[in-house]
């Protein structure tokens, strides 16, 4: 092969490589939110406690959970409606 050619498809292929990353990052809030309106499972918000530590305020249905993710398993704290 010659050098023009393997320079070619390799241009190409960055071509490619950069449209998927805008494409991407442009409707990827858009592809959130149509996932978020179909389901019935939705994390509200997550704060990380510490390194091996993370809560979770859940919406399930209409109720929300409040949940902690730790080394020991997740537990439920409180059903906040």
């Amino acid at each position: 092969m010659e050098i023009g050619y393997q320079i070619t498809i390799t241009v190409v292929v960055i071509g490619i490589l950069l449209l998927t990353l805008f494409f991407v990052r442009k409707y990827s809030e858009k592809i959130k939110r149509l996932r978020k309106t179909n389901s019935l499972l939705e994390v509200k918000e997550a704060i990380r406690i510490d390194a091996n530590n993370k809560l979770f305020l859940i919406g399930v249905a209409g109720q929300e959970f409040l949940i902690i993710s730790s080394k020991n398993g997740h537990n439920i704290i409180r059903v906040t409606r």
